[in-house]
């Protein structure tokens, strides 16, 4: 009986009767293919790898070899680096970028998804309230990349403010020709608030009141509102009350100051009261499997009672800050929340920062950039 034993740098031929001695064991009957049930059991039987050892895991149907110092996937589809957490989830491979980087293709792909971030706008400080400030606009887009080096800028949110001042706008995100808008500033008393991807939350009175930032490509603008390309209009701040508006969001327009207000997102589902930054965009899969990847929650899980309207642990990115006397800075990602809404994660998209009646407003949140395709 005749044989073959494979080994990395080629093979041996032998027959029937021959002995193998332990270097022939450990250069070619090591490098075959070793299956396991998964990593736990790889661990307790090879307790130092070989370089261009594989072995098969059969609890994930994966293939994966020692480079020498780690166990490595091999990939099945586009080849990529970049991003502080890359990972594997429901299908995809996930690049997440919460700062800026390179974003390297190796092989050219057609349906590349992404999800680009600005960050957001910080909330006004006031003598009465400020606004709170936008979210940073958001582009969701299925892209066609060739093979090469793309640029990843991440936008940092709008720097709190103290004293009778005006928020700070966030900052722009690009990647592959995209760009996101940051988020608009909040108002002081009686001033409107500032345009951006969503727009800032307008002052408390006096007066007539103050009207909410635009969003970028904004077509309506009635008073709280207006709808844009990458989010929402801000919050009108309406006369004779202590209270500023809401930043816009992704998902709806910042609510005025009056306690009566329903929130609502586009497709009209009603969350109940909130006088609070504008809803954020809800990508449930995006959400959960971006939190898988990076260990900890991307974007704001909101849990809200089925009785009003919302949905039990729902993920929304580019959340708006709130005019509510919020202090309360936004992660990536996260609305600037202080108001009535119930916040089990903060970490996503670029929310803007809460308005105060006295000491420092929120920041805004910084942006993010989520890149996946199939695996």
């Amino acid at each position: 009986m005749e044989g073959l034993l494979m080994a990395a740098g080629g093979y041996k031929e032998f027959v029937a009767g021959e002995t193998l001695d332990e270097d022939e064991i450990n250069d070619y009957l090591m490098q075959g293919m070793l299956v396991f049930a998964g990593t736990a059991a790889r661990g307790s039987a090879i307790g130092t790898p070989v370089e261009g050892q594989f072995s098969f895991l059969a609890d994930s149907d994966s293939v994966e070899f020692f480079d020498g110092s780690q166990w490595t996937g091999l990939e099945t589809s586009t080849v990529a680096t970049g991003g502080d957490h890359v990972g594997t989830a429901n299908g995809f491979k996930y690049h997440i970028f919460l700062s800026s980087d390179d974003f390297v293709l190796s092989s050219s792909q057609a349906a590349v998804e992404c999800l680009l971030i600005a960050g957001g706008g910080s909330g006004a400080a006031g003598n009465t309230a400020g606004g709170g400030g936008g979210a940073g606009g958001l582009i969701q887009k299925v892209l066609s990349l060739t093979a090469g080096t793309y640029p990843v800028v991440i936008g940092d949110g709008g720097a709190g403010v103290s004293g009778n001042t005006n928020g700070n706008t966030g900052n722009d995100s690009t990647f592959a020709g995209l760009t996101a808008k940051g988020g608009g500033y909040g108002g002081i008393n009686g001033a409107n608030g500032g345009p951006g991807g969503s727009g800032g939350g307008g002052g408390a009175g006096p007066g007539a009141g103050s009207v909410g930032g635009a969003a970028i490509d904004e077509f309506t603008a009635v008073r709280y509102q207006g709808i844009g390309s990458q989010g929402h209009s801000g919050g009108g701040g309406l006369a004779a009350t202590s209270e500023g508006a809401g930043g816009g969001g992704a998902g709806s327009p910042g609510h005025a100051n009056r306690g009566e207000g329903e929130w609502r997102a586009d497709d009209d589902t009603d969350f109940g009261q909130r006088n609070d930054g504008g809803i954020g965009k809800r990508l449930d899969d995006w959400g959960s499997d971006a939190s898988t990847v990076a260990a900890t929650t991307i974007g704001d899980k909101y849990t809200y009672s089925l009785d009003a309207g919302g949905t039990a642990d729902a993920y929304y990115f580019a959340g708006g800050g709130s005019g509510e006397n919020g202090t309360v800075a936004g992660a990536p990602g996260g609305g600037g929340d202080a108001g009535s809404g119930t916040i089990d994660g903060l970490d996503g998209a670029g929310g803007g920062g809460g308005g105060v009646n006295t000491g420092t407003s929120g920041a805004g949140g910084s942006g993010l950039l989520i890149v996946r395709y199939p695996v």
